[in-house]
């Protein structure tokens, strides 16, 4: 009989976004429950139990790589714009709907400096600057009426090209380990 093999988008996730010392014995442990018949759903549970859990040990006993992920991550966000915006020729204002690929631009670079700045588990940071952002965006900078469905697709494309700053390069989904190696 063929061993089932965990979802490789959740293996994938928990490879590049946990940063816990024991990865590969979670992962291995994960993976054997998995296949004496565990279900998927249970399998991404686990996974994002493990994210959570790595995210909030390295930024709570991380506490100065944290908040000066948030001081540069916030300065290195509206110094992009703010270029972006002069160079473009529109006045400056965040209120203002621009191009969501200025947003994308204004992520990835952010994301980037936060995580040259912080080597040292990186992608909690990264990934604690991206929350900040998804929450200021959710919570305080409320969506304008108008439009608020060109708002929301900022947001996600904002946050989604921060959190990509935390993937490694030369990071695939094929390279998610094999239970059969």
């Amino acid at each position: 009989m063929k061993a089932r093999r965990p979802p490789k988008i959740a293996t994938w996730l928990l490879v590049n976004l946990s940063c816990h010392p024991d990865d590969e014995a979670i992962l291995g442990d994960l993976t054997e429950a998995f296949e004496k018949r565990q279900s998927s759903l249970w399998y991404w549970r686990q996974v994002f139990i493990a994210i959570l859990n790595s995210f909030v040990r390295e930024t709570w006993g991380h506490k100065y790589n944290s908040a000066l992920a948030l001081v540069v991550g916030w300065l290195s966000l509206g110094s992009i714009w703010f270029l972006l915006e002069t160079i473009s020729g529109q006045p400056f204002a965040w209120s203002r709907h621009a191009c969501t690929f200025f947003w994308c631009i204004a992520g990835a670079g952010s994301g980037s400096v936060v995580g040259l700045l912080t080597r040292d588990g990186k992608s909690p940071m990264i990934c604690l600057y991206a929350v900040s952002v998804s929450l200021f965006l959710t919570l305080v900078h409320r969506a304008p009426q108008s439009s608020a469905m060109i708002y929301w697709i900022d947001t996600i494309a904002l946050t989604t090209s921060i959190l990509l700053a935390a993937v490694p390069l030369g990071s695939a989904i094929s390279s998610v380990p094999n239970s059969d190696d």
